[in-house]
């Protein structure tokens, strides 16, 4: 049988998270296997659990101390729910925002559920909440300038600003630095809006240096000069503006000849400045 959406999966999935957020932990309990072969990790470094029950208990727990030290964080915002079987085997990940005098935190979690005498049983979960990479390995991994780059290679329009300029090229890559924890802190909204403000910004700069703006792509943008030394102030004036909106952007600049194919203007000066970018 081919992998298909569940909607009997996201509705259980539903139900488990109503349990829990409205403390009904005898249903929440009814959802769990009874196998021995579960196996749950929490958000802690320290949250493993092969028993199925002790985990429904520490839940439990947990939940009571939330109510007791932590005002408001039990309940939350379901905003992400996707949900797949495939015959006896199922398996979901959602999204669950919480509001907390740390601020806002999107819950991510995944489960995996098997079909236990016609009824779908949690066999395996997975809670996380986002790190930025910086904090975890000490580096910024390459996120948002890679989904640029495929956005760029997809995109006619984009194609065609590098095509008018065909030749030796100056290329800039930005990406917002620690943007998932800036966006959570500041909310959805505001972190639009703020966006939107950057964006100008750039399509301002940019064209002020005589620039391009090839693509832009969430917090990211590909920018092209005819001349390096233009680039290169678009550059500082793009961060000192970003400066100004209170974050701080990586820039990747690199130069080179760009040369077009029958489909494609992706050489290797434009992997060269945006692998710069990643590890600026």
């Amino acid at each position: 049988m081919p992998v298909r959406e569940s909607p009997e999966i996201a509705a259980v999935m539903r139900r488990i998270v109503d349990a829990r957020g409205s403390r009904d932990f005898d249903t929440f309990r009814t959802f769990v296997t009874g196998s021995p072969h579960f196996r749950g990790f929490g958000t802690d470094e320290s949250e493993f659990w092969d028993d199925a029950q002790r985990f429904v208990r520490i839940h439990q727990m947990q939940t009571q101390e939330m109510e007791a030290g932590v005002q408001g964080t039990a309940g939350g915002t379901l905003e992400v729910l996707d949900a797949f079987e495939d015959g006896g085997v199922g398996w979901a990940s959602l999204i669950y925002r919480l509001s907390t005098p740390m601020g806002e935190v999107a819950l991510r979690l995944t489960a995996v559920l098997a079909l236990e005498f016609g009824a779908w049983k949690v066999v395996q979960w997975h809670a996380s909440v986002p790190t930025p990479n910086v904090h975890t390995f000490g580096i910024e991994l390459t996120t948002t300038i890679d989904d640029l780059l495929e956005a760029v290679a997809e995109d006619a329009e984009a194609q065609d600003t590098l095509a008018r300029a065909e030749g030796t090229m100056t290329l800039v890559f930005t990406d917002v630095v620690d943007s998932t924890p800036i966006a959570e802190k500041m909310g959805d909204r505001a972190w639009v809006e703020l966006m939107k403000e950057h964006e100008s910004d750039i399509r301002r700069i940019t064209s002020r240096h005589g620039g391009a703006v090839v693509k832009m792509i969430g917090d990211g943008s590909m920018l092209a000069f005819e001349s390096a030394r233009a680039a290169i102030r678009a550059s500082l004036d793009l961060e000192s503006a970003a400066a100004d909106l209170a974050f701080e952007i990586r820039i990747g600049i690199h130069a080179g000849e760009v040369v077009r194919t029958d489909n494609d203007l992706l050489g290797t000066t434009v992997n060269k400045a945006a692998r710069v970018a990643s590890v600026a």
